[in-house]
């Protein structure tokens, strides 16, 4: 439930919000600190240290390397793309401030100006 409306959610979902930065020695603590570990050798909780292992280790390796390459090219993209918007904000704004008309900068840059 909501806790200010104290009205249940209609999906029956139950959400917890935790400070990620607490480390007791309560179960909660070690769930924490154990997902913060990068060393799995330190790791308490069999699940996280199982799939640690898989992905340090084992054949996760090949598939987190994929997935880290794909998302590096993926932000290459973006910004080679808000790099060309910007370029061509800045080509619209010279053309405009030379006095070029509205549809000549259009046709030029794709920016509409007004």
């Amino acid at each position: 439930k909501n806790r200010d409306t104290n009205i249940p959610f209609e999906d029956g979902r139950t959400i917890v919000l935790v400070d990620g930065s607490y480390r007791g020695e309560d179960e909660l603590g070690v769930l924490l600190k154990d997902m913060c570990e990068c060393d799995p050798d330190k790791i308490v909780t069999s699940e996280i240290k199982e799939q640690m292992l898989y992905f340090k280790k084992g054949e996760g390796r090949k598939e987190m390397s994929e997935s880290i390459e794909r998302l590096i090219r993926k932000a290459e993209r973006m910004a080679e793309e808000r790099g060309r918007a910007e370029n061509s904000r800045e080509i619209a704004d010279r053309m405009s401030s030379q006095g070029f008309s509205d549809e000549d900068i259009y046709k030029a840059t794709g920016i509409k100006i007004k």
